[in-house]
């Protein structure tokens, strides 16, 4: 028998870098999630159009506080570059608790866009699956406008 939960009961949309025109620079959360409320996180990078000089970095980054002290890479989430023969292609990262440096209290997961040369149109969104406790639904990010079921 197929699964009965609605997919917003089973994975969250808790963070974003909005679509926009990526220049050379670092694009980074403004909300860092606290890892305790879900079994897995998921960054997905949906681009668009790259410039012909375009070097870019997508990757799932872990820091000590909600406001993203001492941001790190996670170990094995960071994506190849892409480059202007990737044009509209999406990244998927998957990433468990395990993966961060809890032992020296890395326990927030943020998005980060890293364009080394100007790049193109692009966005990212950071999900939870998989919650520990309750819909994860209870814990989307304030921009979620709308769950229609």
């Amino acid at each position: 028998m197929a699964n009965q939960k609605k997919g917003s009961e089973i994975i969250a949309i808790l963070e974003n870098i909005p679509a926009q025109d990526l220049t050379t620079a670092t694009y980074n959360s403004t909300t860092w999630v606290k890892a305790d409320k879900f079994q897995r996180y998921m960054g997905v990078f949906n681009g668009g159009a790259l410039a012909a000089s375009a070097v870019l970095d997508f990757s799932l980054v872990q820091a000590t506080t909600s406001t993203g002290t001492s941001s790190k890479a996670i170990a094995n989430c960071t994506a190849t570059q892409l480059g202007a023969a990737d044009d509209d292609k999406q990244i998927i990262i998957n990433c468990t608790v395990a993966d961060l440096d809890l032992a020296n209290s890395f326990d927030f997961i943020g998005l980060e866009i890293t364009t080394v040369a100007t790049a193109a149109l692009g966005a990212a969104i950071l999900y939870g699956l998989y919650p520990f406790d309750g819909p994860a639904s209870d814990n989307d990010h304030a921009d979620v406008d709308e769950i229609v079921n």
